[in-house]
């Protein structure tokens, strides 16, 4: 709830009640006749850390004691009116003019709350050489004294600065099968009470974004009290859309209330299993016939056009090829072969990649004694899984002419 308040502190914006979300309402000059309840005098005077006095000046004293319990705004700036609403005064007019603010008594409480600090922030914070994380620190600060806590629990100064990090515990997440990742956040020194920790998420080209993965990250976690860790367990979305390996990346910054440790910075991978659209080009030659083999020959290219490398096999096959024509390179299983159930050649073999950007040629011979045309719809397959049965993992139908002998060309297919 407190995170809540100071955010909608920082917006301007009330958090609390009937008006939760609105904007703070802005008022002039209140009326000269608007009756006010007493909201008491305090008069305070700034006092140096080194004050000392004696037991029996008491108009001294009284004066220190006033300091020391003045309340957070100003009572002089301050007025309920008959209506309970409280009325706010700032110190200076702003730019346009506002020199009030209107609240409900909750709307009012949920703003002072804010300025309360919260549990173990440090209220006094060295700078330069004294700052608690610089080199020289040590060489100018005598070595820390074990001081018992009253409890027995230990040192007490450590107990009030535990140290935090972050580590990838398990740092490969997948889509396939929802394999699951886990950041653990942990903390050194004393486990009496809960720590809030927060954490900021790397964006940017190649890092996840919120919907690759699940639950949603809040950017705090709260390690509980006896507890010396708390694990970020996630898991990646199984989506149909292709990403590539993307990255997830948390840091752990200090807030006051802990310091932070090595690593500060953790990183999981989130391997995707879909395969890339429309990754595979394929251009083709015309055919040629060889009057020693007295065979048919053509050349197929394929290039890899997406960012990622595609792992084989990767396997073209001739869709309806002319009954009169043979693929006499035939390599591989039979053409019967589900799901292929054509003629197919084997371009590149299990777990060969085709590097981004990479091409490969392959040379089609056909037998065609009768010489009739050669007719055929080319398909590029991207197989996974065993060998038999293959599984077609992406199909990209690509157009590649056939060739009449006695001089006619025709084509069959759609192209990509």
């Amino acid at each position: 709830m407190l995170a809540g308040l100071a955010a909608a502190s920082v917006q301007g914006r009330v958090a609390t009640g009937p008006r939760l979300g609105a904007r703070l309402r802005r008022v002039g000059d209140p009326p000269e006749t608007m009756p006010a309840r007493e909201t008491g005098a305090c008069q305070a005077r700034s006092q140096g850390a080194g004050l000392v006095v004696p037991a029996g000046q008491r108009e001294t004293l009284e004066r220190v004691c006033r300091y020391l319990l003045r309340p957070p705004v100003p009572a002089d700036r301050l007025r309920v009116a008959a209506d309970g609403q409280v009325w706010l005064q700032l110190r200076h007019r702003w730019a346009d003019g506002t020199p009030h603010f209107v609240f409900d008594p909750v709307e009012f409480l949920g703003r002072l709350a804010v300025l309360v600090p919260g549990p173990r922030v440090n209220l006094l914070l060295s700078h330069g050489v004294l700052g608690p994380r610089a080199a020289w620190r040590s060489a100018v600060v005598p070595g820390r004294a074990t001081n018992p806590a009253p409890d027995g629990g230990g040192d007490l100064e450590a107990r009030t600065s535990p140290v935090v990090s972050i580590v990838a515990r398990d740092a490969a997440a997948s889509e396939a099968r929802s394999d699951s990742g886990t950041f653990r956040i942990s903390r050194t020194g004393s486990l009496v009470g809960a720590l809030t920790v927060n954490y900021s998420i790397a964006g940017g080209q190649g890092q996840a974004t919120s919907a690759d993965y699940g639950p949603a990250l809040t950017n705090v976690v709260t390690i509980p009290a006896s507890q010396s860790f708390v694990d970020l367990v996630i898991t990646p979305v199984d989506d149909s859309q292709f990403e590539g390996t993307e990255t997830l990346t948390l840091t752990v910054f200090d807030t006051g209330s802990y310091d932070v440790g090595s690593p500060a910075t953790a990183s999981l991978t989130i391997t995707d299993n879909d395969p890339p659209e429309s990754a595979i080009e394929s251009t083709r030659s015309g055919l040629v016939y060889d009057r020693r083999t007295q065979k048919f020959s053509q050349q197929i290219t394929l290039r890899n056009t997406s960012q990622v490398a595609i792992a084989g096999p990767i396997v073209v096959a001739l869709d309806g090829l002319s009954p009169n024509a043979t693929l006499s390179n035939l390599t591989g299983l039979t053409t019967t072969n589900p799901p292929l159930g054509s003629p197919f050649i084997q371009v590149i073999g299990p777990g060969a990649p085709l590097a981004p950007g990479g091409s490969v040629t392959v040379v089609l011979q056909f037998a065609n004694p009768s010489m009739g045309a050669i007719n055929y719809t080319l398909r590029v397959l991207v197989i996974s899984g065993p060998v038999t049965p293959w599984t077609v993992r992406t199909s990209t139908d690509a157009c590649a002419a056939g060739h009449n002998p006695r001089g006619h060309i025709s084509s069959t297919g759609r192209g990509v």
